[in-house]
């Protein structure tokens, strides 16, 4: 690397801003665990437990992100809180808890497809996330759910990581237009069901003794396509309807 790639580096913008003696003052950076152009993300120790947090520096654009500040307080149940946040002319900063797991992702390449109830589970848990965030104040919203936004853990738990991905809705604004949110519940709901998306092929050796395992039942279809129709008349157009019929169809058990 040389100097000038070093000066527009997230080190030199952390060491040069100060942030390194005040925003981690609780932490000792361990290692690096990702780096991208839109991003980099280092693993936290906090100094006085051990216990693991992540820092994520957001490359800054012409059009500024809302301010996480107002987010940081916000603790929902099925979202990663935000423990610091500040920023720089060159990057956003913030810190949150080190959630183990995978992405839903990385999940789905690696397990191949889920069967229709364990599907339905995961996102009756996002859908719960984001009517708590829709009722938190202030009121936010998450713009769009992908599957890299959510990590599962050893016990099914999801966990939407990527605030970053909110906004904040004014308190005189009517929130009515959930269609995107819908949309993107509907676009989850296919990749998760999507048989062609894994990496091991052998895992369909492995779950070809699950009757119907890659049949998607007439009620579960039905479902997918009012989300996906969500804006119209013949779609789902409310979070709420979204959540009561999950809940309907995870109690009739689909497998």
């Amino acid at each position: 690397m040389d100097l000038n790639d070093f000066q527009k580096s997230v080190e030199f913008d952390l060491c040069s801003s100060g942030l390194s003696d005040t925003l981690l003052e609780s932490y000792h950076i361990r290692s690096l665990i990702s780096s991208g152009s839109r991003s980099t993300i280092y693993l936290l120790k906090r100094k006085e437990d051990e216990s693991s947090f992540v820092l994520k520096a957001i490359t800054q654009t012409p059009n500024p992100m809302q301010d996480l500040n107002a987010m940081a307080p916000v603790h929902c149940r099925g979202f990663n809180r935000i423990e610091k946040s500040t920023q720089t002319s060159h990057f956003l900063y913030y810190v949150k808890p080190y959630i183990q797991g995978m992405t839903l992702y990385d999940y789905k390449l690696s397990n191949g497809a889920l069967t229709q109830y364990e599907t339905l589970s995961i996102l009756y848990q996002i859908v719960n996330a984001l009517m708590a965030l829709k009722k938190s104040r202030p009121k936010l919203k998450y713009r769009k759910i992908l599957p890299e936004d959510v990590i599962i853990d050893s016990r099914g738990r999801c966990t939407i990581i990527d605030p970053e991905n909110m906004e904040v809705q004014e308190y005189s604004q009517d929130y009515t237009s959930e269609s995107d949110q819908i949309n993107g519940i509907g676009n989850l709901l296919l990749f998760l069901l999507d048989q062609s998306c894994t990496q091991h092929k052998q895992h369909k050796e492995h779950h070809k003794d699950k009757p119907n395992h890659y049949r998607i039942d007439q009620a579960v279809s039905l479902f997918l396509w009012a989300c996906l129709a969500s804006g119209t008349e013949q779609g789902i157009n409310t979070l709420e309807d979204v959540l009561d019929k999950l809940l309907e169809l995870t109690k009739i058990k689909i497998t």
